[in-house]
């Protein structure tokens, strides 16, 4: 059968040399070869330069097919166009991928049955005929295949290179790199939501530009909320590309310190303990907070001491990985002086809450035996008496342990019993035998001295 084949070329002399020929070992034969002259149409702008494009064309993926797309801008004001005649290939002028089609009047056709390779090319070759039988070719600018969607990177929260994750200000801002080598970015929308991918804050719309975008969102969230921007990029062959930041949180406020409290943890150099409010090393505290509140959380926290002598202690950082309480060393502390501690919160943002605070008093000495006995009386039938008013002086109160043996150091009658008055009565105490009594005074610092005396039958 004996096929039609029509194909353009532009001589680039008075002389052109055309050859015929197969592929391999098959045969061909060739029967009424005829040249003619067409006009290429090139459209003239007012300075002379030629406009291309008269032949748009477009390219786009349907499953596994992939569909060519062209349109064409042509005017004869001689003589009307009564056809035009459109063929596909991957150089200028080529039918390799479809031959020369009619459409009639058209000015536009598509082809939906092609196969194409990523990063080839697609020419288009467009042949308008009018009623004089006068032919025009008209060719169009190479349209790259691409199969692939556009490459998001580097996308951040800010405008800056740096990606952040906390902000003061309710206008946000993201920026991001994408590319596409083949068609090329189109365009490229955002949408904002409260979880990564969603968009319950504002729906897509348009960026600023292809790289970075900002909105003032005043009113439609608050302080503790983080913000996920999603940016979706197009590229000229219809793909697209999705990314999400990893969030930026809004911080307004300071932490919340109304429900904070600060204590001294008590350490004592003695078996005995010592109260929150008082301690007997002048070197360190050991410190304990809880209470800060901030739905933006917290950073870290600041601790500072102020005391007599223009005793005043810079704040220093704690709690930086957590952490709710520290030890502070080296502080050089003044015997029987009381000193504020403070606390307080800073959040992501580096706002500072209010200070809570707490008085320490530092007690180095402690209690002295006064020399003076124990008084003793027995009552009949078994009840001893004691008393030892005034038998240790000491600047904090004191605490007593009493016991009662009937050998020196011995408790066989009475075991560390504590009292914070100076006298108590014992019962069931034989009052034919001799019995000691040790009391042990202890302040409020954990620091004790005792007192052993023997009582008369």
């Amino acid at each position: 059968n004996w096929h039609r084949h029509i194909y353009y070329f532009t001589a680039t002399g008075p002389e052109s040399e055309i050859t015929f020929c197969s592929v391999g070992r098959a045969g061909m034969a060739l029967d009424q070869i005829s040249v003619q002259h067409v006009s290429v149409s090139t459209q003239q702008a007012s300075d002379g330069h030629i406009i291309p494009r008269l032949v748009h064309v477009h390219t786009s993926t349907a499953a596994d097919w992939h569909v060519v797309l062209a349109s064409w801008d042509l005017e004869d004001l001689e003589s009307p166009i009564v056809k035009y005649e459109w063929a596909i290939g991957t150089v200028p002028g080529g039918t390799q991928l479809q031959g020369f089609t009619s459409v009639g009047r058209s000015t536009s056709a598509r082809n939906e049955g092609l196969s194409l390779q990523h990063g080839s090319s697609v020419h288009v070759t467009v042949v308008a005929t009018n009623a004089a039988e006068l032919r025009t070719v008209v060719n169009s600018e190479p349209a790259v295949v691409d199969l692939t969607p556009p490459v998001i990177t580097q996308i951040g929260d800010g405008v800056e290179d740096i990606d952040i994750d906390y902000q003061s200000s309710t206008t946000f801002s993201v920026s991001w790199d994408v590319k596409d080598e083949e068609s090329g970015v189109s365009q490229c929308e955002w949408t904002q939501g409260l979880s990564p991918g969603s968009g319950e804050i504002s729906p897509f719309q348009p960026t600023d530009s292809l790289s970075s975008s900002s909105a003032d969102l005043t009113g439609q969230i608050h302080h503790g909320q983080t913000v996920y921007t999603t940016v979706r990029c197009h590229n000229h062959a219809g793909l697209e590309s999705l990314a999400v930041t990893d969030g930026v949180t809004l911080v307004t406020e300071p932490p919340d310190s109304s429900a904070a409290e600060l204590r001294v943890a008590p350490v004592s150099q003695t078996p005995f303990p010592a109260e929150d409010s008082h301690h007997s090393a002048t070197d360190q505290l050991r410190l304990f907070w809880e209470g800060f509140v901030d739905e933006a959380g917290i950073d870290h926290y600041e601790l500072s001491i102020d005391g007599p002598n223009n005793y005043t202690h810079t704040w220093l950082s704690a709690g930086l990985h957590g952490e709710t309480s520290a030890t502070l060393s080296g502080l050089g502390l003044g015997p029987s002086q009381t000193y504020t501690v403070f606390c307080r919160a800073v959040n992501m943002g580096g706002l500072v809450s209010d200070a809570v605070w707490t008085n320490v008093t530092v007690e180095t000495k402690p209690p002295i035996v006064n020399g003076s006995s124990v008084f003793s009386q027995w009552q009949p039938p078994d009840i001893l008496r004691l008393d030892w008013s005034g038998s240790f002086l000491s600047q904090s109160a004191l605490v007593y342990e009493v016991s009662l043996g009937t050998v020196r150091g011995g408790s066989d009658v009475m075991q560390w019993v504590e009292t914070t008055e100076t006298s108590m009565n014992i019962t069931g105490v034989d009052h034919s035998r001799a019995h000691y009594v040790i009391i042990t005074a202890v302040n409020r610092a954990g620091l004790y001295a005792s007192q052993v005396q023997r009582l008369s039958v």
